[in-house]
């Protein structure tokens, strides 16, 4: 069976004030469509990291949610708000664990969130 990629994202929304959402997904379309429902504005993805196998990405969430606990907003939502200060951490975290990961670029971002469509022109005979 083939391996599915999975990511971890870093979503922001001005109603976390100082803190942002860091959790996982196999599908970041699916995952934006939840938080668009939710949201009067729209908030968005500041950082999405891919990694070739999902089960890497469920170790991953595990083990930062306890390497960086002190950073975690300990309210009645979810256990995924973090203080904003956690984000230079991020890449060092996967270095040091020697995980390959591809950081998107902002354009590849929106291209998942809105892959570009294809246009289907007729020509006349």
């Amino acid at each position: 069976m083939e391996s599915k990629k999975g990511y971890i994202y870093i979503r922001y929304h001005n109603s976390y004030g100082n803190h942002c959402k860091i959790g996982k997904t196999y599908n970041i379309p699916n995952r934006e469509s939840t938080y668009i429902t939710n949201e009067v504005m729209r908030g968005n993805f500041e950082y999405v990291y891919e990694f070739q196998d999902m089960k890497i990405v469920d170790i991953l969430d595990v083990k930062f949610k306890d390497m960086f606990d002190e950073y975690n907003h300990k309210g009645d939502a979810g256990t995924e708000f973090f203080k904003k200060d956690v984000i230079p951490n991020i890449e060092p975290f996967f270095n040091t664990l020697n995980i390959k990961y591809n950081k998107l670029s902002k354009t590849e971002i929106d291209n998942l969130l809105r892959p570009p469509k294809k246009i289907k022109i007729k020509l006349k005979e």
